[in-house]
């Protein structure tokens, strides 16, 4: 099955796809089959210091919250360099 957003190939053999492969400074989405639907979650933001971000565990999709490095704000899901 083809996902129209991504244009990538989510099936059987290739159940999970992250398009930043956990690299918090990307904003990635995660491309995934679950009971043969397709799904596309991607990374947001939960505050101004933490990501929400997604990722491939076991085929499928898993989620972290990890905090933003102390000179970085997270903006449109991926923790950015801010300049003082």
């Amino acid at each position: 099955t083809a996902c129209s957003h991504t244009g990538k190939v989510v099936d059987e053999l290739n159940t999970c796809d992250d398009s930043d492969g956990d690299d918090i400074s990307v904003r990635g989405t995660v491309t995934y089959l679950e009971e043969n639907l397709v799904y596309q979650y991607e990374d947001v933001c939960i505050g101004p210091y933490r990501v929400k971000e997604g990722s491939c565990t076991q085929g499928t999709l898993a989620v972290d919250y990890i905090t933003c490095p102390s000179s970085s704000r997270c903006r449109e899901g991926h923790c950015r360099f801010v300049r003082p």
